[in-house]
């Protein structure tokens, strides 16, 4: 049995559809080249746990000093 379709045959590059399937248009691109080495990423960890450490500090501050500053509001 033969296969007859509608459309017609397309061989030529500048007729095929412009989108990513095609074999020919694959960029030599890949995704292990977006990732961070081991030194960069314990470099954001370091970065980001002493940041976490300053946070905690400048929170426990605010909660003793607060109270403290409204306290010796009240009584002058």
């Amino acid at each position: 049995m033969t296969s007859i379709s509608t459309k017609p045959a397309r061989h030529d590059a500048a007729s095929l559809p412009a989108n990513d399937n095609q074999p020919d248009s694959r960029a030599d691109l890949s995704f292990l080249d977006l990732l961070n080495s081991d030194e960069e990423v314990a470099e954001i960890a370091r970065r980001a746990e002493r940041l976490g450490h300053i946070v905690l500090v400048v929170m426990a501050l605010c909660f003793i000093g607060a109270p403290a500053l409204y306290l010796a509001s009240l009584y002058p």
